[in-house]
């Protein structure tokens, strides 16, 4: 995924008022924006639409870091009721003509 992409998937988050993914936390000076892999690249994931959500720094590089979504979750039960807000926040988003919520839909079968 280019670098384009993330930066107009973060505009749109932006936009739309939709928290990180997983605390479902607004974005600010102290929690920062950042684009997270679902699946981890470590494991061999893939770089496209299909695999980014956007996630607080925190979220993503203190807490998730190289889980996958099903081990992160484990964690906190309350991070299946956040996915499912932004992926209901998100149904909008429409980048090069490619639904955003269509490409990560794949996430409401594990939660």
């Amino acid at each position: 995924m280019n670098k384009s992409i993330k930066s107009t998937l973060k505009k749109y988050i932006i936009k739309f008022n939709v928290g990180c993914i997983y605390c479902g936390r607004k974005y600010n000076k102290t929690r920062r924006i950042s684009a997270d892999h679902i699946q981890p690249k470590e494991q061999g994931n893939y770089l496209d639409l299909s695999n980014i959500a956007i996630s607080c720094d925190i979220c993503n590089s203190r807490l998730k870091r190289n889980m996958s979504i099903e081990e992160f979750i484990q964690i906190d039960p309350r991070i299946k009721t956040n996915i499912q807000t932004y992926l209901n926040k998100i149904k909008k988003i429409i980048i090069n003509g490619e639904s955003y919520y269509h490409s990560i839909k794949w996430i409401e079968k594990i939660l």
